[in-house]
């Protein structure tokens, strides 16, 4: 036998507590152990066999520490800086395969679910019709038919098990009629039929439930013990509690002392669980008790917990409870009893301390509860231990939230000494914990009772006053801290949860404000981040160095606050900022610490800039702008940061500004904006000069602060001058162009700026073509430049002719007049031959000429008010001749191979006969439907190099074929008998088209559509033939569906012939809807029933006699391939 199954059958043998869980983990161990060293002799090594005195320590060392990630507390004598032993993973027993099912028991469970299904119908469609009369009824007579329900499940079951020897049939019968004997007999108390005293509302209420479970407990412990089944043990034993439950009401037992005896009776379950463990393992009551024991047991707890009227008397029935569950961890041997023995046991040590003792004394009592937990953890054993602890530590918190909700109530939010000596209770429980226990949470919650401890030492001395709140909170902080320097399983969980408490003063102080208290904690925080900076390594320095920035600039920050005496925010940071510049140039040499107080530095400067915007004095806004340009130049040499430079750039623009303020009152903003940008073309080409990284960043802040004085000038000027001077600055930009990005840019947006000021210049001769006149005064220029500067101009002249083009065309259109449209298609056909001149990729640029054509075409048409036959066959013409000048340039519609890629005047052509279809009517719209599906397919003609394109286009080019006629369908008046038919019919070919002669689809594919459209074309039929519900739609309805068999039965195809015979199927169905539909649908339910229990049971008939025969299945099959088997 392998060791994977002798561990399997150990797991089964300790689930069902055959063996410990101790001698399982020692034969487990063994068996990995002896598997082991079986391969290390196979491989030529020694096995490492050891006697037993060694294996036992090893053992009980795995035993100890036992999944150590998930549970941290390890040990509870093991002290906390010794390291933890690595565990062993326990071995995973896997579950036996699932047995497959044979063919004969997969016959058997769907009879079974045959009968079930037909029993169920059966009930729903008897309960249907016998509620339908139910008000009708006499309270016997709906007794009785209940009764009824339950003798006729229990008769199926009889039946089922005696003479048909169905047994899960049976099983199920008889769950059923288990469920309907209680009801039965309730039932008849609620209609009284016992009289009015055994009833639900009569005195002997108590008396009819224990009559009810007596009655129905033989039955179920009768049927358990027949089938073998947990259902009905269940159901036994819970009708013997119900049972029980109500005979203690039926004695008069009031609510606290029936809680205790129902509690009691479950010791009475434990105790007879106790006396058959050793007699008989194999009884199923044995397997099922435990868990109805565990279960009553949460139950009464719950009801113990939550209804209760006298809470001393509540305190002794937890105590007894908890009693019980020890009880069950001593027969069980299961931990989980333990554990809520621990819940129940404080909670009724906490219920008897609040009603005994007096409420000053409570409040030490209360935190002495989970000690109780300690001195019983010290006579468990193994494991165990660290769940008292977990306990005692939950424990402690709910009493520490007792405490200080008590202490609140009774003080009336002042100080006590109650609390105080409650909170040192806690404290001291804790430290304790953390010198016993390695979990570090119970040192963190034990720094934080020190804290509390503290806090409320203030609280005793100034409970009234709240001025010094946040510097108490910090003080404690600090005596946090500093007990845990001293206790040394407190030292790191002080530092952090005393420095998280001293945070939170500062923070507070930060709120108030207060300055003193602020700098007061600044500089104790300052004081601690250097400490810990000499003392700490790696990221640990890094944050304390951090700290020391920090706390050090708020320090500065804080007193220049307090002393100052008109204190100014910008002034007090600038104050904390040279705190921190001071500190860089004293510890430059140290990386770490210079670092941070130089960041802090940037930092800070940038903070006193923005709040420089806040105060009226200029001078206070240059220094400030000042220092910060000063600190940014400094960090971006420090860190070799090159993008700095532009944010010294962005800080000089600030400087020159408040400066030009300072001075004297500019007499022109605009003007201000333009001598700004020429001192930052200065100042970057200083930097420049200084340091060659820096070109780039200043050039970005350079150009945005040109582009801002360029959106003023556009905002506030009509002036040419100021344009003029913009276009200069460009032009010097261009001039000292390292890059050529940078040239282009300064380029184009110097045109762009050429263009305002052309535009104010020729605005009084020419008010309308300013832009577009521009745009042909640089065509022109085009041709006159050289290659080089022809490829620059390329990039703006394209997109910027685009924009004007759309921008007159838009400004012609509002003003209404047909001259400019004129005018207009003069210059929309210059730049159309002047981009198809272009090369390349250029020429894709035609395609907004030809979109511009079409809404200048338009607005002529509206102009001169066409009819819409005639603006149709405008569109056609002007679309058939694009169409024409594409076929005579290009030789395909798309080609990729060369320059010339798209035919965009055939694309265009088409977009126009389209356009001309939207406004035409009557057969001018079909010529434009026809003259579109011819250009469709012209089209695809011409596209032969990509397969799915050309398909495409000859689809859709059917698809206009078809609507074209749907449209001269719709000119005709055609009888709405056969208005459907045309309709849907023409499908057929066209899908013919499409599949076999468009995309030559497989067969299969073939198939699928046709299977799919035949039904569509089927089911639009059928509906159209039910809604109109007339004979002539039905006469030809089942003609069409018989030529559809017709042809299926002669060309074999399965789709037409099915189609058609479930078409005349369903006419005939419809035809007949008077005489069917007029039955009460509780009759399908029964005849369903009906047949389906005849069904199973003639199948159980036939097996019962031997009869063999072939299954339905088969026999469809075989009838199937015979008829058609050759069949498309």
């Amino acid at each position: 036998m392998k060791g994977s199954e002798i561990i399997k059958d150990l797991f089964e043998l300790k689930e069902k507590g055959y063996i410990k869980y101790d001698d399982y983990l020692k034969v487990v161990e063994g068996i990995n152990r002896y598997e082991k060293d079986q391969r290390r002799i196979a491989e030529g090594k020694e096995p490492s066999i050891q006697t037993r005195e060694e294996q036992e320590p090893q053992f009980e060392k795995e035993k100890d520490f036992v999944q150590p990630v998930q549970q941290p507390i390890l040990s509870s004598t093991a002290p906390a800086a010794q390291p933890l032993p690595k565990s062993r993973p326990r071995p995973v027993p896997t579950a036996p395969p699932k047995p497959a099912l044979s063919a004969e028991q997969k016959r058997e469970r769907n009879l079974t679910l045959l009968m079930a299904a037909g029993v169920i119908l059966l009930l729903i469609g008897g309960l249907t019709l016998a509620t339908s009369q139910w008000e009708v009824f006499t309270p016997l007579a709906k007794t009785m038919l209940v009764g009824g329900i339950a003798a006729l499940f229990g008769g199926l079951g009889a039946l089922s098990q005696r003479v048909l020897h169905i047994k899960k049939t049976a099983f199920a019968s008889f769950v059923l009629f288990a469920l309907f004997l209680p009801i039965t007999i309730l039932s008849a108390g609620f209609f009284k039929l016992f009289g009015s005293w055994l009833s639900f509302s009569g005195d002997g209420k108590y008396v009819l439930g224990a009559i009810t479970s007596l009655v129905c407990l033989p039955i179920y412990w009768k049927f358990a013990k027949s089938f073998g089944s947990r259902l009905f043990v269940w159901f036994t034993l819970i009708a013997s509690g119900i049972c029980y439950g109500f005979i203690l009401l039926a004695l008069g037992a009031e609510k606290n002392v029936f809680y205790f005896l129902y509690a009691l009776g479950n010791g009475a379950y434990i105790y007879l669980y106790h006396l058959r463990k050793t007699k008989d393992r194999e009884d199923i009551y044995q397997k099922v008790l435990p868990v109805f024991i565990q279960t009553n047991l949460i139950l009464s707890s719950v009801l113990i917990i939550v209804s209760f009227e006298q809470p001393l008397s509540q305190s002794f029935n937890l105590i007894l409870t908890a009693a019980l569950y020890l009880a069950m961890r001593m027969v069980n041997k299961r931990v989980e009893y333990e554990l809520l023995f621990m819940a129940f046991i404080s909670y009724g040590l906490y219920q008897l301390v609040e009603q005994a003792a007096v409420a000053g004394l409570a409040l030490v009592l209360i935190p002495v509860v989970p000690v109780v937990l300690l001195a019983v953890a010290r006579f468990s054993k193994g494991d165990l231990k660290k769940y008292y602890h977990v306990s005692n530590a939950v424990v402690s918190v709910i009493a520490f939230l007792l405490v200080t909700g008590k202490g609140l109530m009774l003080s009336g939010g002042e100080g006590s000494v109650w609390m105080l000596l409650g909170y040192l209770v806690v404290a001291g429980n804790f430290i304790y914990l953390s010198y016993s226990t390695a979990f570090r949470l119970f040192s963190y919650l034990a720094s934080f009772y020190i804290f509390i401890a503290s806090s409320e030492v203030y609280h005793l001395t100034s409970s009234n006053d709240m001025k010094h709140w946040a510097l108490a909170i910090g003080l404690s902080g600090l005596v946090t801290y500093a007990a845990g320097q001293w206790i040394k399983p407190l030292r790191r969980s002080g530092l952090f949860v005393g420095g998280a408490f001293l945070l939170v003063g500062f923070g507070f102080t930060l709120l108030i404000p207060e300055y003193w208290q602020m700098a007061l904690l600044s500089l104790v925080l300052t004081g601690l981040a250097a400490r810990h900076y000499r003392l700490e390594e790696d990221l640990a320095k890094k944050m304390a160095s951090a700290g020391v920035s920090v706390f050090g600039f708020f320090t500065g920050f804080s007193s220049g606050m307090a002393l100052i005496p008109d204190p100014d925010r910008a002034l007090s940071i600038g104050i904390g900022t040279i705190l921190l510049a001071a500190l860089y140039y004293w510890r430059k040499n140290d990386r770490i610490l210079g670092q941070y107080a130089v960041m802090g530095a940037i930092f800070a400067s940038f903070i006193s800039f923005l709040a420089s915007f806040s105060t009226v004095a200029d001078w206070v806004r240059l220094l400030c702008s000042v220092l910060f340009a000063f600190m940014v130049f400094v960090g971006t040499r420090y860190f070799k940061q090159y993008i700095g430079f532009g944010i010294v750039q962005a800080g000089l623009f600030f400087v020159f500004y408040s400066f030009l303020h300072l001075i004297a009152e500019p007499v022109n903003e605009r003007l201000t904006l333009i001598i700004l940008s020429a001192l930052l073309f200065v100042s970057g080409e200083a930097l420049k000069r200084a340091d060659r990284q820096s070109h780039l960043p200043t050039l970005v802040v350079s150009q945005a602060a040109l582009l801002y004085s360029v959106f003023y000038t556009f905002i506030t000027s009509g002036e040419t001058l100021p344009y003029f001077l913009l276009t200069v600055l460009y032009g010097l930009y261009v001039w000292r162009s390292v890059h050529e990005a940078e040239l282009k840019y300064s380029l184009y947006a110097g045109l762009t700026v050429l263009s305002m000021a052309f535009g104010f210049t020729v605005n009084e001769w020419f008010p309308n073509e300013i832009r577009l006149l521009y745009s042909l005064v640089m065509l022109a220029a085009y041709f006159v430049v050289s290659v080089i500067w022809k490829e620059r101009l390329r990039w703006y002249i394209v997109p910027f002719s685009i924009l004007v083009m759309a921008e007159y065309l838009a400004d012609s259109y509002y003003a209404g007049e047909v001259l400019p449209l004129w005018f207009y298609v003069g210059v929309v056909l210059v730049f159309m031959a002047f981009f198809q001149s272009l090369k390349g990729n250029w020429r894709i640029a035609v395609a907004f000429p030809l979109i511009y054509f079409w809404l200048m075409m338009a607005n002529m048409i509206d102009l001169y008010s066409l009819s819409a036959q005639l603006s149709a066959l405008v569109w056609y013409a002007i679309g058939l001749l694009f169409t024409a000048v594409g076929m005579f340039i290009y030789e395909k519609l798309y080609h990729p191979e060369n320059g010339e890629k798209v035919d965009l005047y055939g694309i265009a052509g088409l977009i126009y006969v389209c356009t001309g279809c939207l406004q035409a009517v009557d057969w001018v719209f079909i010529g434009g439907l026809f003259v579109v599906a011819v250009l469709l397919y012209h089209h695809s003609l011409r596209i032969a190099a990509f397969p799915m394109v050309q398909k495409s286009l000859q689809t859709v080019s059917l698809a206009v074929g078809l609507l074209t006629y749907y449209t001269i369908l719709d000119m005709f008046h055609v009888p709405s008998v056969i208005i459907t038919e045309l309709y849907v019919l023409p499908w057929i070919l066209l899908s013919y088209l499409i599949t076999q002669k468009t995309w030559n689809l497989n067969e299969k594919s073939v198939m699928i559509v046709q299977y799919s459209l035949i039904g569509l074309i089927s089911i639009i039929l059928m509906v159209d033939a039910m809604y109109s519900y007339k004979i002539a739609d039905a006469v030809i309805l089942g003609s069409l569906a018989v030529l559809s068999i017709l042809y299926g039965f002669i060309s074999k195809q399965k789709s037409y012939f099915f189609s058609g015979l479930i078409v005349l199927i369903v006419n005939v169905f419809v035809q007949t809807r008077p005489y069917w539909g007029n039955m009460p649908w509780w009759v399908y339910l029964l005849m369903a029933g009906i047949l389906l229990i005849g069904f199973a049971g003639y199948h159980e008939f036939k097996k019962q006699k031997g009869i063999e025969s072939p299954s339905l299945k088969e026999q469809f099959q075989r009838k199937w391939g015979t008829w058609f088997g050759a069949w498309k």
